[in-house]
């Protein structure tokens, strides 16, 4: 059993974004890794995730709010690599 890996690179404000607008078990269903991947991913590019429990109090209709993107580290790469088993998408519309 062979399986493909393909690179994703993203800005941190695209992935900062994406776990924002989603559960993050979603995000990394879509390129192809665990949620603890991609968890671990935002961890070392210092991007903040929605705690336990957001996602329920959005579907239960409250109003919640994102935590907003700290200043990068020093050293951080501007793109952050995400090796998942899904392609990237044709339109690129992730990578922007």
């Amino acid at each position: 059993l062979e399986s493909t890996r393909h690179a994703h690179y993203l800005r941190r404000q695209t992935l900062h974004r994406l776990v924002w607008a989603a559960p993050v078990t979603e995000i990394a269903e879509r390129f192809g890794l665990s949620d603890v991947a991609l968890s671990n991913a935002c961890r070392r590019a210092v991007i903040p995730l929605p705690g336990r429990g957001f996602w329920a109090k959005v579907n239960a209709g409250q109003q919640m709010f994102s935590k907003p993107l700290p200043p990068a580290p020093a050293g951080l790469p501007e793109f952050i690599r995400i090796t998942g088993t899904q392609p990237p998408p044709a339109d690129t519309a992730l990578a922007a």
